[in-house]
């Protein structure tokens, strides 16, 4: 009885021993999972922290789009506009420059002298 008593206290420490050194590796396993929540949460800050700058900047950019669609549609209509009275002066020109060249095509015109009163050929010694 003596020599189980022994044995059963021998394995109560050797049990004892090894639960607390389970016991001490638990602990040391829960104090680096708080620190790596700290660090996960300090990583997630910043992420936060990023993300947000992030999104404002492309806020940013995308209303700066925006404003340069409007102003290259606003230039586009002006210069669609432009063109348009552009072609009406070339056509006015052209219309211009026909009359002209008619005008003067007229009085270049070859005159019979024989037929205009009052002038002769000794007008043109």
């Amino acid at each position: 009885m003596k020599l189980q008593y022994k044995i059963l206290a021998k394995r109560y420490e050797d049990t004892k021993k090894e639960n607390k050194k389970v016991i001490n590796e638990n602990i040391n396993l829960l104090k680096e999972n708080i620190i790596l929540r700290k660090e996960n949460k300090q990583l997630l800050l910043l992420l936060e922290v990023k993300v947000n700058k992030t999104m404002e900047e492309n806020t940013e950019l995308e209303n700066e789009l925006y404003e340069t669609i409007f102003e290259l549609r606003d230039k586009i209509y002006k210069l669609e506009d432009e063109n348009e009275e552009l072609k009406d002066e070339i056509e006015f020109l052209k219309e211009k420059m026909e009359l002209r060249e008619q005008d003067i095509a007229d009085n270049y015109k070859r005159i019979d002298i024989s037929t205009q009163v009052g002038i002769t050929d000794r007008d043109f010694i």
